[in-house]
């Protein structure tokens, strides 16, 4: 599975922070997602275990609490993941997360996350999103991915919220 944090049609940030990926159509205490908390060992780069996307590399970095420009509620751990949005193209950061499985398995996806985002229409959008994409094995090609399902930021809400909600898997 790949655990992937976008943003799409916007110049404004992301940011993201205690990812969960759980077995279940409820939350329970074994998050699937290495480091959801965004924490970052290194002096550089991403946090630890995230990757970039293509065409995403300039426009992701990892921050500290003081460096967010977004105030956060006390809950969320102080790094964050942030995604710089790009009119031109969708930005995104993904983890790879190797579990077995069959067909029909629910599972249950969040994480907190603070961007502007718009009901979508014909014209204009701005999207803010976790999905999830299925393989049936390590393969880089984003073409030979299934699509899962996704979790959207509320459009009518601005600021810090947490999406959340169930995906099946479409595959073995």
């Amino acid at each position: 599975i790949d655990m992937c944090a976008e943003g799409t049609g916007s110049s404004s940030s992301v940011w993201w922070d205690s990812a969960q990926l759980e077995e279940g159509e409820t939350a329970n205490h074994v998050n699937l997602i290495e480091n959801g908390r965004m924490t970052r060992t290194g002096s550089s780069g991403l946090p630890d275990r995230w990757l970039a996307g293509p065409n995403s590399d300039n426009y992701l970095s990892w921050l500290a609490r003081a460096s967010c420009t977004e105030t956060m509620p006390d809950c969320v751990s102080g790094d964050v993941l942030h995604v710089g949005g790009r009119y031109d193209r969708t930005v995104k950061a993904y983890q790879d997360i190797n579990v077995k499985g069959n067909t029909g398995d629910r599972l249950s996806v969040g994480g907190w996350g603070s961007s502007f985002t718009r009901e979508p229409d014909d014209i204009n959008w701005v999207d803010c999103q976790i999905y999830l994409l299925f393989s049936t094995g390590q393969d880089s090609d984003w073409n030979n991915w299934t699509y899962g399902g996704e979790v959207n930021f509320h459009h009518a809400e601005h600021g810090w919220q947490f999406p959340c909600g169930n995906i099946t898997a479409p595959m073995d």
